[in-house]
């Protein structure tokens, strides 16, 4: 009894102080942390991670100035590599995004933000050493960009053959290039040299030896398409020699029986340029390109005129297309409005 009458009588005295809410619960005071100058941080700011729209990208595009002349489509020519031409145009997006743009699309686009995406593309899917270039010495149609692509798995030496080595032994000539060696054709290796460099270098080092120190060498790859046990393309190898290089330079390369076949389609089948040092093997070289077109049932060199007192060559290539190259040729005319 004595012991409610103190309760009651505590509660009826917090009501009269404190009021009908009694009295204050008894917290713990938070401490603070206080910067040198005595005042409290600043609550620290805490947002959501922002992740770009769909379809925008990372980086802002940067104005490029593509003049009068801008690109309107790519036009790929080469070995793509069995890959069709929407898969390259979708690993190379800022083709269709900045044709629809203001400042268009042009070579420079091409060169800083698509062409390594194409060869990150070709080196993800198995071809590490695909080249890829604009080939300036070929004229493209007007709005037109030319891509040549090579596409090329990790290649290995296969049969190296040699033309023009009398004077050292045939077989220090082709050891040179070692079979089932690996070989980087369009990438330097791990010792920082492509291995057709040191080939070369170690060939002319054998025919200085011999007694023929201006002796020039070149090393043509053809590519099999065959490939070896490890997944890697067998490469053969043609090794040409000029113990005496010729100092005649080509005036002119003409073509004969081209009726219906684009210039530029035979002339960039050429290792030989005008312009250039005369080489025979580089003559060689163009026909055989020439014959594998497959646009021509005869391919020959008509013509070679070397005038003496002015060191120069003009030379005539006669061509005969086939009937099915006029054929095709006289269906694409017909079909144009």
């Amino acid at each position: 009894m004595r012991l409610a009458l103190l309760v009651a009588g505590f509660f009826l005295f917090s009501s009269v102080v404190f009021g009908q809410d009694g009295p204050p619960l008894l917290i713990p005071e938070r401490k603070t942390m206080k910067t040198r100058d005595g005042n409290a941080p600043p609550p620290e700011r805490v947002t959501a991670p922002t992740t770009p729209a769909d379809g925008e990208d990372d980086e802002e595009d940067e104005p490029i100035d593509c003049g009068d002349d801008p690109i309107n489509r790519i036009r790929f020519i080469g070995n793509l590599g069995g890959f069709s031409e929407e898969q390259l145009f979708e690993a190379m997006p800022d083709f269709s995004r900045f044709r629809a743009s203001a400042s268009g699309y042009c070579e420079r686009v091409f060169e800083e933000r698509d062409l390594p995406r194409l060869k990150a593309f070709f080196n993800k899917s198995g071809f590490p050493e695909t080249e890829i270039k604009i080939p300036h010495n070929q004229e493209p149609e007007p709005g037109e960009l030319l891509v040549r692509i090579n596409a090329r798995r990790p290649c290995v030496v296969g049969t190296v053959t040699a033309f023009g080595f009398d004077g050292v032994a045939y077989d220090q000539v082709v050891a040179c290039l070692r079979a089932g060696e690996p070989v980087a054709i369009n990438s330097k290796t791990a010792k920082g040299e492509d291995v057709r460099d040191r080939a070369e270098s170690e060939i002319r080092e054998l025919f200085r030896e011999a007694g023929f120190p201006k002796t020039e060498v070149a090393i043509f790859p053809d590519f099999t398409g065959v490939e070896n046990g490890n997944g890697m393309e067998v490469v053969n190898f043609e090794i040409h020699i000029e113990k005496e290089p010729s100092d005649f330079t080509v005036r002119t390369v003409e073509f004969n029986g081209d009726n219906v076949t684009l210039d530029r389609v035979v002339r960039r089948e050429l290792y030989l340029g005008e312009g250039e040092l005369f080489r025979q093997y580089l003559l060689d070289r163009s026909l055989t390109a020439l014959r594998r077109l497959g646009l021509f049932s005869d391919v020959r060199v008509t013509s070679i005129d070397f005038d003496k007192r002015n060191r120069t060559v003009d030379i005539t290539i006669s061509v005969t297309e086939t009937a099915e190259t006029v054929r095709k040729a006289k269906t694409e005319q017909e079909q144009q409005p």
